[in-house]
């Protein structure tokens, strides 16, 4: 975003740009979207020739890593590894920040999937 003046503010009068490289002011913010939730529904079907119910299946990725996906499996790695936090502050973390209920137990499984 370029920021112009349109008159000197000190007197008012009319300015002309210098051809210098402008000033540069960064600001880095949350965006409001966080996170996506991808929601997968598996209707179910009967079949009369061999009686018996069937489902879709889920895409290989989305089975294999569950509620979770791959970035947000890094950032709770990263978390517990590299910033020693407790089950219960990453449950608080992701209820408070994210607005995500999950449960320290639905964490602890990442011990025993991912660790």
């Amino acid at each position: 975003m370029e920021i112009t003046l349109e008159n000197c503010p000190l007197c008012g009068g009319a300015l002309e740009q210098t051809g210098e490289e402008p000033e540069i002011h960064q600001q880095v913010e949350l965006v409001e979207t966080l996170f996506r939730v991808t929601e997968y529904q598996l209707p179910q079907y009967w079949c009369e020739h061999c009686q018996t119910y069937h489902t879709g299946t889920l895409p290989h990725e989305v089975a294999k890593t569950g509620l979770f996906g791959i970035s947000l499996i890094a950032l709770v790695a990263y978390m517990k590894g590299r910033c020693h936090i407790s089950y219960t502050a990453l449950k608080d973390f992701f209820e408070a920040v994210l607005g995500i209920k999950i449960s320290r137990g639905f964490l602890g499984l990442f011990r025993l999937t991912y660790g």
